[in-house]
């Protein structure tokens, strides 16, 4: 089952196949806290969730 990863402030959609590794660059972002998450229903709660902080 493939999951995913949106990260809304970022504009960042990746969607990741079972023992896929995935890559995005990033760079010149404004300074704050980004939070993202799998969307598929109850894994972000699992867990399936991510905090990605800029200074």
């Amino acid at each position: 089952m493939p999951h995913d990863l949106t990260v809304p402030g970022l504009g960042i959609y990746l969607l990741v196949q079972p023992g896929q590794a995935v890559t995005t660059g990033l760079r010149d972002l404004p300074r704050g806290r980004y939070d993202g998450q799998c969307g598929i229903q109850g894994h972000a709660a699992a867990g399936m969730a991510v905090a990605i902080t800029v200074e």
